[in-house]
């Protein structure tokens, strides 16, 4: 006979329903992608030593197709004098890696979300990176 006085759920059967549960689970994607796309901001930050509002701007400036055109977009920004554009271009191209294995989204699609509205908060990135990854994800099943 079943002991039926133990009325919480298993952390399994937890896991179970929450996984069926598109709201959670885009609540949790984007909380991933936030944390994702704020350290690689972070990192860029650190291994540039520009502000992380500058690195925001240096993103929403750079529209490339592959990682192949990160260093000849950082080139031509024209207001990043005296900055070792080397180190910046790297910087874009890790901060385009991470985001992609988070998101499944190219450089294409990311340098696009990322360079649609100049100024865009990082929340406002995050969303529109997570909408675009959605959708992608479906047209791809």
């Amino acid at each position: 006979m079943r002991n039926f006085t133990h009325s919480t759920m298993s952390e399994d059967r937890r896991a179970a329903i929450n996984a069926h549960n598109p709201l959670r689970v885009g609540k949790k994607e984007i909380e991933m992608l936030g944390r994702i796309v704020t350290e690689s901001i972070r990192a860029f930050s650190v291994t540039t030593h520009l502000a992380q509002n500058k690195v925001v701007d240096i993103l929403g400036k750079i529209n490339v197709d592959t990682l192949d055109d990160v260093q000849a977009a950082v080139e031509n920004l024209i207001d990043v004098e005296g900055i070792d554009t080397i180190r910046i271009a790297v910087a874009v191209e890790e901060t385009i890696k991470a985001i992609a294995a988070m998101t499944n989204l190219g450089a294409k699609e990311i340098s696009k979300i990322l360079t649609e509205n100049v100024g865009a908060s990082v929340e406002d990135i995050v969303l529109r990176l997570h909408e675009e990854s959605r959708m992608a994800r479906l047209q791809n099943t």
